[in-house]
């Protein structure tokens, strides 16, 4: 494993500590997931608001997430300068449109899940700047269909042809990307099914 920076192996220590988790993607790698959960097994101290400026001393974080019930907007704060952040996992939590301004920011995002979150129409044009980002989920937010479908070409529209969004059963927008893959496959096993039966 690659030596971690004093402050960010003491942020990793503290976050345990208080009944977070800190997994390494690989043996040989500094990058890590970090799961914050309430602290469950230690009653006498665990992950509350006060600690998250540890989360900004994670710079090798890939993945955050965070499944402890008093998670809101003020919690996502410090993550905004994680260059390395790919995944962030907020669903369940008391995150509104206002987490998206920070949310927004964070460019190398790839996959944000706001299940069951209190985000609104209003708040999704602020994760516009997020050019690589590849799944949003939205299933029971108040994100309307229309303003998902609508967000999503102008994604596309903005050169990201790879997101794909969720907001329900049998509510899950294909990227641009996908569909145009999904209709050449299907015109070439019809153009194969037509020879087959000539």
């Amino acid at each position: 494993m690659v030596l971690a920076r004093a402050d960010e192996k003491s942020a990793i220590a503290a976050i345990e500590k208080l009944g977070g988790r800190v997994l390494y993607v690989a043996k040989d790698s500094n990058e890590y997931s970090v799961t914050i959960t309430r602290n469950l097994f230690n009653k006498e101290k665990g992950f509350t608001a006060a600690d998250v400026k540890l989360l900004g001393e994670l710079p090798n974080a890939v993945e955050i997430s965070f499944q402890h019930p008093d998670t809101d907007d003020s919690w996502i704060i410090p993550i905004k300068n994680l260059g390395k952040l790919k995944k962030l996992h907020l669903q369940k939590t008391k995150i509104s449109d206002k987490a998206l301004n920070t949310i927004g920011t964070i460019g190398s995002l790839e996959y944000l899940n706001l299940y069951q979150t209190a985000v609104t129409d209003g708040g999704l044009d602020k994760l516009k700047n997020l050019k690589k980002l590849k799944a949003l989920y939205l299933w029971q937010t108040k994100v309307t269909e229309g303003k998902a479908k609508s967000f999503q070409a102008a994604m596309a529209k903005a050169g990201n042809m790879d997101l794909s969004i969720n907001i329900g059963v049998d509510k899950d927008f294909k990227s641009v990307n996908t569909v145009a893959r999904l209709k050449v496959q299907r015109a070439a096993s019809e153009k194969s099914a037509k020879e087959a039966a000539a």
